[in-house]
């Protein structure tokens, strides 16, 4: 069963997701702390973190670069409210798979996004597998 991390400082937008990405058939877990996150890493393999970028450390490429060392399977899904274009560009250029930003437009937004990144870790660990 594929497993998703949710991070977001927003109780009941982390409770909504949580819930859904349950009823997709995924095994979650939720927090609102970002350092938590390395902690919850160590020991644990999470297929995805959907992370807010505010709950990040005072620098994203620096949580980003951090989830990549601990887990480097683990595909990292970014949320913002703020859109601007050159925090997405650096967040994909240092391991985000993806930049997602709120408000979303569903839940279904978000498991259908959870569903493609899933797909392409699949890929990559049947393409490092086979190598």
């Amino acid at each position: 069963m594929a497993s998703v991390l949710i991070v977001d400082p927003e109780k009941n937008l982390r409770v909504l997701l949580e819930a859904y990405v349950r009823e997709l058939g995924y095994a979650v877990e939720a927090t609102s702390d970002g350092m938590a996150v390395l902690d919850r890493l160590i020991g644990n393999e999470f297929d995805v973190v959907l992370s807010d970028v505010r709950v990040a450390t005072a620098n994203d490429a620096r949580f980003l670069r951090e989830i990549r060392r601990g887990s480097p399977a683990t595909a990292v899904v970014l949320t913002t409210g703020w859109d601007t274009v050159p925090s997405a560009v650096e967040a994909v250029r240092v391991g985000a798979r993806d930049y997602l930003i709120k408000p979303f437009f569903s839940v279904e937004q978000v498991g259908a996004l959870i569903s493609q990144t899933l797909r392409f870790v699949a890929a990559d660990r049947a393409t490092y597998e086979t190598a």
